[in-house]
């Protein structure tokens, strides 16, 4: 879930070359609205109207990565299984 188109672009063409099946949602609602359940979630912190660690409590129980540029980790209640800094480490996703 990422609602900068540029940056989305980084995930899919990182993930098709992979040959890993990826959706892009531009919102949160729209990912919740989708009903749609995916084996694991890459979730912005900072998107309009609900942020990424409101969206991860309202997922299925499978594992959330939360990505974000700038953020006082005081701020995360959800257990995300890891951090992604923006700009993106390739590597880290990959891993």
């Amino acid at each position: 879930v990422e609602d900068e188109m540029d940056l989305a672009e980084v995930f899919i063409e990182f993930f098709s070359s992979e040959n890993i099946f990826i959706q892009h949602f531009k919102s949160g609602f729209d990912l919740l609205v989708s009903k749609e359940i995916f084996d694991v979630y890459f979730i912005d912190y900072r998107m309009p109207k609900m942020n990424g660690d409101e969206l991860a409590w309202q997922l299925p129980d499978k594992p959330k990565y939360l990505i974000t540029g700038e953020l006082d980790l005081e701020e995360i209640t959800f257990k995300f299984k890891d951090i992604i800094g923006k700009p993106y480490a390739i590597n880290k996703i990959h891993s």
